[in-house]
């Protein structure tokens, strides 16, 4: 615990977050539906299925650089 006290003062944004951890939660991925929506929070054999389906792109780890994926 006491190595974490050094940084207590070094804060990062969320959205600093998501492009050290790819956008998503840990084992989630993405992926473009139908009409260009984007569906998160699903895992990686449904997000290539989805984008399959629909002819979009998907997602897991490069989410955060994800051209198609919205800026939150």
């Amino acid at each position: 615990m006491r190595n974490l006290e050094k940084f207590s003062g070094n804060v990062i944004s969320k959205n600093e977050m998501k492009s050290v951890n790819g956008g998503l939660a840990p084992g989630t991925c993405a992926f473009q539906g139908e009409n260009g929506d984007v569906i998160t929070g699903v895992s990686k054999t449904n997000a290539q299925a989805g984008a399959a389906q629909f002819g979009g792109h998907w997602c897991c780890d490069s989410c955060g650089s994800a051209s198609w994926m919205p800026q939150a």
